[in-house]
């Protein structure tokens, strides 16, 4: 739901940690009262192995077991903090780039600060203790989703204290439905039940809009550090150093601040439609938004995914044409996003945006905005050179192969692969070295097209679709200025 996301309810079903911790208790309870045996504790870790393995041994439901380990068989023997970082060493060694990634974030480094600064179990104010502890972890990262997203839910500092048993419990009643006759209508009922629990506390929630700047935030952590400091009497001066290397990191990895040293090119998985993200440290441009008539992917899929990449402004969008799976999110994407500039079809020669130069080569249609009127966008990033050519025909194509230079490292595939598009003329005068189809998954129209496919094949091009990856960014590597473009594959959710 798009509404969870303003109201920060997608952190609890993402945080497979905390719904793990309830299934966890749950076999505990049924153990413990029908066993007497002194071994009962060690059943329910025998019965949670499967889920550890389905999970593929995610990093959070590992570190629940060995706190759950340490508590009710170790009776503390060792400090959680301690296994934390044996945790994170392992995983430093196996992957030494995890400390970049936002899980670490949530995993590792939150909890390393909360629990060192705010000791649940001696707080001074013990009536309030968890909800404090809750509150707390929430306002630390408020300046943060501030800085993303230009917003925050006030619902939001409070809803997953409210809402996290809730999810638990309807969590283990899941999975025990799994074994049950008639799931499909069980289950069915229980996320009704969720959806209209969540789109009433919508209902009541009200969202602020921000403009903050740095001086602010750095105001605000000093601010609530010292709250914390005080309210645990805490002033030594190792909390005081850990605090400060903690504002450090969390104003590093922020999305925003990333945002401002990266550069690369996002296909973007819309399903069956177009929308490519080009990212320039700090230039932003959109060719198409995506679009269906089934599904929100503006609300659902486009702004969640510029928000994470701490994009909220775009210098320009260009809508290639005037069909809804490549501008049906654009209303809603100028509501959301600043839109400075924007332009449908192909009725341009050349749009330069600061330092880069795009260039449209399709003069060859009427200006109708249907298909053949895609604008074919040509544009060089580092030493890579793109052609986006919206929904072109093969009409098009062989024109353009006669009287433009559409010669690129990297094609955009007209038409989602269709077979009134890409011919072997077209292929050849491009002779990209990869070949990008943004298509859904088993789509209506069987795109792409066998042929196509085929074609492309037999003239050696690395085929790259969206149906079948995700969302592909290509990003360029500057070092030198022999720059070469390396794929990475941000695997999104498959189209439904």
């Amino acid at each position: 739901l798009n509404l969870s996301i303003d109201l920060g309810i997608y952190s609890i079903l993402s945080s497979s940690g905390i719904l793990f911790f309830y299934l966890l208790k749950f076999y505990e309870r049924i153990i413990y009262r029908f066993f007497a045996s002194s071994k009962r504790k060690y059943i329910p870790y025998l019965l949670i192995l499967p889920n550890l393995i389905l999970s593929s041994y995610k990093i959070s439901i590992i570190k629940v077991i060995l706190s759950s380990i340490n508590k009710n068989i170790l009776n503390y023997k060792y400090n959680r903090n301690h296994i934390y970082s044996l945790l994170l060493i392992i995983c430093l060694i196996f992957n030494p780039f995890y400390y970049f990634t936002n899980n670490f974030i949530y995993c590792f480094l939150l909890p390393y600060f909360i629990y060192y600064l705010y000791d649940v179990k001696k707080s001074v104010c013990k009536k309030y203790k968890e909800f404090i502890f809750n509150l707390f972890i929430q306002l630390l990262f408020l300046p943060i989703t501030i800085l993303n997203n230009n917003k925050f839910s006030v619902l939001s500092l409070f809803i997953i204290y409210l809402l996290k048993d809730i999810f638990g419990i309807v969590y283990v009643f899941s999975y025990i439905c799994i074994f049950l006759p008639f799931k499909e209508y069980i289950l069915d009922f229980t996320s009704k039940l969720l959806i209209n629990l969540i789109q009433g506390f919508d209902r009541i929630n009200y969202v602020l809009y921000f403009d903050i700047n740095w001086i602010f935030i750095i105001f605000y952590y000093v601010f609530l550090i010292i709250l914390i400091l005080q309210i645990e009497k805490k002033n030594d001066r190792k909390s005081m150093i850990f605090s400060c290397i903690f504002i450090f990191y969390i104003f590093s990895s922020s999305s925003l601040i990333k945002s401002k040293f990266e550069s690369y090119i996002s296909f973007i998985n819309v399903g069956q439609g177009d929308s490519i993200l080009i990212h320039d440290k700090n230039i932003n441009v959109l060719i198409d938004t995506g679009g269906s008539m089934y599904m929100d992917i503006g609300g659902e899929v486009l702004i969640p995914y510029l928000n994470k990449k701490g994009i909220n402004s775009l210098d320009y969008v260009f809508l290639t044409h005037d069909d809804i799976d490549h501008n049906g999110a654009f209303p809603l994407l100028k509501e959301k996003l600043e839109v400075k500039n924007y332009i449908l079809g192909s009725d341009f020669y050349k749009i330069s945006i600061k330092n880069h130069t795009f260039y449209n080569l399709n003069h060859y249609s009427i200006h109708d905005l249907n298909n053949d009127d895609s604008s074919v966008i040509k544009f060089k990033f580092y030493n890579k050179t793109y052609l986006f050519t919206g929904d072109i025909s093969i009409n098009i194509e062989k024109k353009l192969t006669l009287y433009e230079d559409v010669d690129a490292d990297i094609l955009k595939v007209a038409h989602h692969g269709s077979k009134t598009s890409s011919c072997i003329e077209f292929l050849k005068k491009v002779s990209p070295e990869s070949a990008v189809i943004s298509v859904g998954k088993n789509n209506y129209y069987n795109h792409p097209n066998i042929e196509v496919v085929n074609r492309l094949y037999s003239l050696n091009i690395k085929i790259l679709r969206t149906d079948e990856i995700g969302t592909i960014t290509l990003y360029p590597f500057d070092f030198d200025f022999d720059l070469n473009c390396i794929l990475y594959l941000d695997k999104k959710r498959s189209n439904k």
